[in-house]
């Protein structure tokens, strides 16, 4: 674990600044929630607090269809995904899907041997699009960004990756990428921008 001085951490805080070490600490050990071939849970490993929101996102071309549960950043300045795989973590202290402004940080598993919601959000491409659901609001997004970064890279440019000052709504997926049997080495980020804010429309 990396030591975060208390005058950094005060001004992430303050300014509502995704830790990014916290994130890398956490997506990039990723492999500690399904260990060994068959990819079963690690029953020691923490089970952070998640808060159930009404949404849910789908993405059709890469198979993601999860609910959305809201997750916080820790007093350390890490951010816990939700344990269970198959949800997906929205940041509570980013924007809400749909804002007029800021950025909807989203995060989700990817697992080595299968059966995470974003195993497959790498290959995604320009023009996919992406849809963020309520039971009164369906947010669909257009994917204009796939990049890799490395650890220290995001560590690097934090406050641009995570910080919350964007004019325009921006949705920000983030995943663990590149496994080498041990470890994961980046994060997989996706930009994508609304394209439409519309009603759901009934079930038939």
């Amino acid at each position: 674990m990396i030591a975060i001085d208390a005058e950094t951490r005060r001004r992430w805080l303050k300014g509502a600044i995704l830790p990014a070490i916290g994130i890398l600490l956490v997506l990039a050990a990723l492999p500690w929630f399904f260990q060994g071939k068959g990819g079963d849970a690690d029953a020691s490993a923490p089970n952070p607090v998640v808060t159930p929101t009404a949404w849910t996102i789908k993405i059709a071309s890469v198979n993601v269809d999860a609910p959305l549960v809201g997750i916080d950043a820790t007093s350390s300045l890490t951010l816990d995904p939700p344990r269970n795989p198959q949800q997906v973590g929205w940041w509570k202290q980013s924007a809400t899907p749909g804002a007029k402004a800021g950025k909807t940080v989203v995060t989700g598993h990817t697992v080595h041997t299968g059966g995470g919601q974003f195993d497959h959000i790498g290959n995604l491409t320009k023009g996919a699009e992406i849809t963020i659901i309520s039971a009164a609001t369906t947010v669909t997004y257009r994917v204009v960004r796939i990049q890799k970064i490395s650890k220290a890279e995001v560590d690097k440019d934090a406050m641009n990756l995570f910080g919350q000052k964007n004019p325009h709504n921006v949705l920000e997926l983030i995943t663990c990428s590149d496994w080498t049997g041990h470890s994961y080495l980046t994060n997989t980020f996706v930009w994508a921008t609304p394209i439409r804010v519309a009603p759901t429309a009934p079930a038939a």
